[in-house]
């Protein structure tokens, strides 16, 4: 496995966390982690640094989705909960590549299924009703604060030494 150590500005235009949420098939997110590979191999170069199943708890997901606890704290919390209570675990990979968030947001697509095309990840494995997306891939803004989040619940099994 890869070792990182590099800084903020130079892991938000190289590195992106993606991973496929527990409420998903393991078949299903077996055919999405395919699917994007496929788009990224036809897109140029990239490299998944690391790739495993890893058990979350509620506690991770009030964190990981903080952001959303002003606007929408009923679900927020009922998602963590129901994430919690899904003993599938997430699909998590750190990915590698030049404008790699920008090319996985491409394939993911947009968070509502409405709005994808049927060539975008959300929009070839859906539908789904919001919160329960498919998938998450870290934007430019928040990859700080993703891998800070992930680092700090999976230290323990994530091979990767990440320091923001």
């Amino acid at each position: 496995m890869a070792k990182i150590d590099e800084t903020a500005s130079f892991l938000e235009n190289k590195i992106t966390s993606f991973f496929v949420k527990p409420h998903v098939s393991i078949p299903k997110a077996q055919k999405i982690y395919e699917y994007l590979q496929e788009r990224l191999s036809d897109q140029g170069d990239y490299e998944i640094l690391f790739r495993a199943k890893v058990w979350v708890e509620a506690d991770f997901w009030r964190e990981f989705y903080a952001h959303l606890k002003t606007k929408h704290p009923k679900e927020l919390e009922n998602m963590a909960l129901q994430f919690d209570n899904n003993m599938r675990g997430i699909d998590l990979s750190f990915i590698k590549g030049k404008n790699i968030i920008q090319r996985v947001k491409e394939i993911v697509g947009p968070t509502l299924f409405k709005d994808n095309s049927p060539d975008t990840i959300r929009g070839k494995f859906g539908p789904y009703t919001l919160p329960n997306t498919l998938v998450h891939a870290s934007s430019v803004e928040e990859v700080a604060q993703d891998i800070r989040v992930l680092n700090k619940y999976f230290h323990e099994y994530i091979p990767i030494n990440i320091n923001l």
